[in-house]
């Protein structure tokens, strides 16, 4: 019997998973400017759970790049 073998899926690559998550949640800040928006809002146009939202702007306030409300 001849079975044929596929390569399993990559592993997710977490840094990179970061990293990506950080710019659509940056993106979103840049985008609503002065006015300013919210965790909640955050999370559902990233897609992202409101848990990690808050992690991910907990890091970029402490890298300087946002502004805590």
């Amino acid at each position: 019997m001849n079975r044929s073998r596929t390569k399993a899926p990559a592993g997710v690559n977490l840094p990179a998973l970061r990293h990506h998550n950080a710019a659509l949640v940056l993106d979103l800040l840049r985008a609503a400017g002065a006015e300013g928006i919210s965790r909640l809002e955050l999370a559902e146009g990233t897609g992202l759970t409101p848990q990690a939202v808050s992690k991910i702007t907990a890091r970029l306030r402490e890298d300087g790049l946002a502004a805590g409300a």
